[in-house]
């Protein structure tokens, strides 16, 4: 990751997974997923092999939370987000908005574990609802 940031001023965050097109309901895991991890959801470990470059960052829309590393300090949107639903993307969009890009690190095999154990998705559609009106409606 460091020298991707090293190599690119304008890439602002890099992530592991994450999609490069948000679907129109904007849950980012239904979409194009790239990148690829360990995963432990739902009780199970598996490895989350989608589309990545072996060589190159991949441009991404949004980046999957449970890694995040960036090149420069931005705000966190807690005026909106103040739970763990969209805090991930709406970061992302912040990057976007100050000209940055966002990108899936290269990598020739998973980098990182993702145990979230079984999600819990109460208050997604608030959080859902908030990131559209903050992001798509301004």
């Amino acid at each position: 990751m460091l020298l991707s940031f090293l190599n690119d001023p304008q890439l602002g965050l890099l992530g592991v997974v994450g999609t490069d097109k948000l679907t129109p309901n904007l849950v980012w895991w239904q979409g194009h997923m790239i990148g690829e991890s360990f995963d432990n959801s739902q009780g199970q470990n598996k490895i989350f092999n989608f589309e990545h470059d072996l060589k190159h960052t991949m441009p991404a829309m949004v980046v999957d939370g449970f890694l995040m590393c960036t090149q420069y300090d931005l705000p966190w949107r807690e005026d909106v987000f103040d739970g763990w639903h969209f805090y991930d993307a709406s970061q992302c969009f912040e990057f976007q908005k100050q000209g940055y890009k966002v990108g899936i690190m290269s990598a020739n095999k998973p980098v990182a574990f993702h145990d979230c154990g079984v999600v819990n998705l109460d208050g997604y559609k608030k959080y859902r609802d908030l990131f559209y009106r903050e992001y798509f409606q301004a």
